[in-house]
């Protein structure tokens, strides 16, 4: 049989839901669909799914994250060379970037295979590790940078002690818990925890926040989208480069990080009638006015 469309599924965790869902998709997605999972899926699978490695995934013409934002943040990894578009299913609860519930896939891919949805350009980042001067690390990412101290350090309380050049000119040394460079998707990650800017996903910005500083003039900073930033260690100290939660990196300490927004973005299918306001008042709780009672 020809296949017109191919899609690639990932699914990291096991789920109460999972199975079924799989299940589902096998028996609701249009025959013409050829469907692929990731080689390590920790559940069975229907006959119609192949397991297939991140090479042949890459090739598909779209990306179906099941689960929370961790696996699309996987997933915009593996798309980003090839520009796949992504539409994460939600299992459980529901993310910032799961936009899609279950029972509306098969009408998403419909919508998709006609070329009747729109799609949401996502900005990422562009991390480089330096040593001696040579790309020794590099990687996409479309969430956050997050720079801690050494694994190796066992001392409660250490903080980082970090030196911070914008555009070529010195900016600031951050002591801090750990210093944050997000994009606007990130910012509603560990930055938000933080109490950092809530960034619109479609803008194209980066946020510098420095976690926990003993320093009380220290705030977080909004650049624009042509902000490079070279980010070293004071002191002779080593650190460590966390990417996306995902990837880490064991940094010497006359290593110099770069990070910059990429030329490649993500790209998300856009649902109608779900979009980033309606996700920040179903996630943050968000009502509109408090109910007062009326007085005697």
């Amino acid at each position: 049989m020809k296949f017109e469309k191919s899609a690639s599924l990932l699914l990291f965790k096991k789920n109460p839901e999972a199975e079924k869902l799989l299940e589902r998709i096998a028996l609701e997605t249009p025959p013409e669909w050829r469907l692929l999972i990731n080689e390590d899926c920790p559940v069975p699978l229907p006959d119609r799914l192949v397991r297939s490695s991140p090479e042949e995934l890459r090739e598909s013409d779209l990306l179906l994250p099941l689960g929370g934002d961790g696996t699309v943040l996987s997933a915009a990894r593996l798309a980003a060379s090839n520009c796949i578009p992504i539409l994460g299913i939600h299992l459980g609860r529901t993310g910032f970037l799961t936009d899609c519930p279950p029972e509306k896939l098969q009408e998403a891919l419909l919508r998709f295979s006609e070329g009747k949805t729109e799609m949401q350009e996502r900005a990422t980042l562009s991390v480089k590790l330096l040593r001696n001067q040579k790309v020794i690390q590099e990687e996409t990412i479309l969430n956050e940078v997050q720079i801690n101290p050494p694994i190796s350090s066992h001392r409660f309380g250490q903080l980082v002690d970090l030196r911070v050049a914008l555009d070529g000119h010195y900016l600031t040394d951050y002591h801090a818990d750990f210093l944050l460079v997000t994009t606007p998707t990130g910012s509603t990650g560990y930055n938000l925890s933080a109490g950092g800017p809530i960034v619109h996903p479609e803008s194209k910005s980066i946020v510098l926040q420095a976690v926990n500083s003993p320093a009380l003039s220290v705030r977080p900073l909004v650049l624009d989208d042509k902000a490079h930033l070279v980010i070293t260690s004071n002191e002779s100290k080593d650190y460590t480069v966390l990417l996306d939660g995902r990837i880490t990196w064991q940094a010497e300490s006359h290593d110099q990080l770069q990070v910059e927004l990429s030329e490649q973005t993500a790209r998300f299918v856009k649902l109608d009638d779900y979009t980033f306001v309606d996700a920040l008042r179903e996630k943050l709780g968000w009502s509109g006015h408090l109910q007062q009672k009326r007085g005697r």
